[in-house]
């Protein structure tokens, strides 16, 4: 297939999420090369058939009976970090969002993450990224995550270095979602993507959902956008993929540092979920509470950023908010 020219990131099935609200490129520096073509559909493959691992198993059930709260594991690199702030989430969640911002390049590895997080007695949702990693490297991530039984993971093109915190590290995207999607079903892994309600172009979002869907993946992950807007892309998503299940996700302004981070990458989250932390959290509360009203949204993803030593006071922040929504009970 004959690559769009000038996509930073290689893209085959674009636009990703970082599209501007005026078609330029999550660069600033050209237009998305997306929008003025048509849509590359991916056309399906076959996914090996095999059962979920007993954690994504057990994860569906919940899923089944009441709304699943999941909250992202934002904590330092190290070991210990990632004990201490699981700690805080444990009992609280149904599982923790393993993301890979752009602000925090160099981490343990995916899978020594939901190890940590297992012990732990915490369930990992992993995210993973196109970004660093070229094609046979994201094989061996899925391998070893599969062999994990990690329950679920969330396939993502990534963010541009150039806009995060290594500017200084060479791009590789060999592959993007859909692929990576298709990579990750065909291994008989739960595979999630996410979409983003908001970015350009917002009408066709639903429809790049579906070659996705298409792809193997079977759950979506709403990005922070107006609720108006949530609303409409789940409503018009599910026409064309009525078996999409999805999760908003839900900002969580804890710290002015994670404020600034929240609203710095995603420019479209409501304001009033930026507010000061006691608003904040009452305020992801209720608009948790709506998003789970819609149809076809079987959880809450509750975000967050944080700045350096505010990791754990940011993990009770979601704690409270998942606790109130019922969450690992």
């Amino acid at each position: 297939m004959t690559l769009p020219t000038g996509c930073p990131k290689r893209m085959v099935y674009g636009p990703c999420q970082g599209v501007h609200p005026d078609g330029g490129c999550e660069l600033g520096d050209r237009r998305c090369v997306f929008l003025d073509a048509a849509l590359p559909v991916h056309q399906g493959g076959e996914p090996r058939a095999e059962a979920p691992s007993a954690q994504a198993a057990e994860l569906l059930a919940i899923a089944d009976r009441r709304p699943l709260v999941l909250a992202e594991l934002v904590a330092p690199a190290g070991v210990d970090g990632h004990r201490a702030v699981a700690g805080r989430l444990a009992g609280t969640v149904d599982a923790a969002l393993l993301g890979d911002a752009p602000w925090a390049r160099v981490q343990l590895p995916a899978v020594v993450r939901a190890g940590v997080l297992s012990v732990e007695g915490l369930r990992a949702v992993v995210g993973l990224t196109c970004r660093d990693r070229n094609r046979v490297a994201l094989e061996g991530e899925l391998l070893g995550l599969a062999t994990a039984a990690v329950p679920m993971v969330l396939c993502l093109t990534g963010d541009h270095p150039a806009i995060g915190g290594r500017p200084d590290a060479e791009p590789v995207f060999d592959l993007d979602s859909t692929r990576l999607a298709a990579l990750a079903a065909g291994r008989g892994m739960t595979v999630a993507v996410a979409e983003s309600p908001s970015a350009p172009p917002a009408a066709l979002r639903p429809a790049r959902l579906a070659s996705k869907a298409a792809a193997g993946a079977t759950v979506c992950f709403v990005n922070h956008g107006p609720e108006a807007d949530v609303e409409s892309f789940v409503a018009a998503a599910r026409e064309l993929v009525p078996s999409m299940r999805f999760v908003v996700s839900v900002p969580v302004g804890a710290t002015e540092r994670g404020r600034a981070r929240l609203a710095a990458f995603f420019p479209d989250a409501d304001p009033a979920a930026l507010d000061e932390p006691d608003h904040a959290v009452a305020h992801a509360l209720v608009t948790a509470e709506r998003m789970l009203a819609l149809a076809g949204v079987i959880g809450v993803d509750l975000s967050a950023g944080a700045g350096d030593g505010e990791e754990e006071q940011v993990a009770e922040a979601l704690a409270t908010v998942a606790r109130a929504l019922g969450g690992g009970t």
